[in-house]
């Protein structure tokens, strides 16, 4: 896999948090495709790059972006911060129309990576947390070839965002959520949607998580709609 030439320094890293937050004149389109490979190495990086993008797309040209995502290392990872901008922007169903344009423009022949960790340097080789990352990646990583599951979106715009955001996104297969709800429940007698949500780090809705309680043959609804548990029948009672 060709790699970038250097790793980006904590000063380098700063500089580019600072130029997306604080300046307000347009930045160079080779500042932007560079940092989103450098992204790669700092979640706080590509989250702030998220946001930016989610803001400030229309200033860019798609076809000249896409010129310079041929050239670097990892085009598909433009395409990660992209997909959550789009998902977790602050648009209206127009807005989301023309900026899915806009993104098959910019990202028009770039291929997905080869199944590979979207973070780098971050999770101990075979570790749990690399383990969970294959298990419960998510579409915006999955559909350009990555493992991952964080969701890069301004945790401070959260208070504010209108109903639509990362609270009614479901982002993780359902393979994979039923999985993870197995899981949950061996050697449990009760457990609550929360906890569910809680385990996929809420990458899932609160409707398709209350969907997959319902249809799971080995839980029994307790109690009213606020406050409601599910009681867990043993594998052999549920078939």
């Amino acid at each position: 896999m060709k790699g970038l030439v250097e790793i980006p320094t904590q000063g380098a890293l700063q500089g580019a948090y600072e130029a997306l937050q604080i300046k307000k004149e347009p930045l160079a389109p080779e500042s932007i495709v560079l940092w989103s490979q450098w992204a790669r190495f700092d979640p706080r990086l590509a989250e702030i790059l998220v946001t930016h993008l989610g803001r400030n797309w229309r200033t860019l040209m798609p076809v000249f972006l896409n010129e310079l995502l041929q050239r670097v290392p990892w085009p598909s990872a433009f395409g990660v911060l992209l997909y959550q901008a789009q998902e977790f922007g602050n648009l209206t169903k127009g807005e989301k129309l023309l900026f899915k344009k806009w993104i098959d423009c910019a990202m028009a022949n770039i291929a997905p990576a080869p199944s590979q960790q979207f973070f780098i340097g971050l999770r101990a080789l075979g570790g749990k947390l690399m383990r969970e990352d294959a298990e419960l990646s998510t579409r915006p990583y999955n559909q350009w070839g990555y493992l991952g599951r964080e969701v890069l979106f301004n945790k401070m715009a959260q208070n504010t965002a209108p109903r639509g955001d990362t609270r009614e996104k479901t982002m993780i297969p359902r393979r994979a959520r039923l999985a993870a709800l197995d899981a949950l429940l061996e050697n449990r007698t009760r457990v609550t949607v929360r906890e569910y949500r809680e385990k996929l780090h809420n990458a899932v809705s609160v409707r398709q998580a209350e969907l997959d309680f319902e249809s799971n043959l080995r839980l029994k609804p307790q109690g009213q709609t606020k406050g409601r548990t599910y009681a867990v029948r043993s594998k052999r009672r549920a078939k």
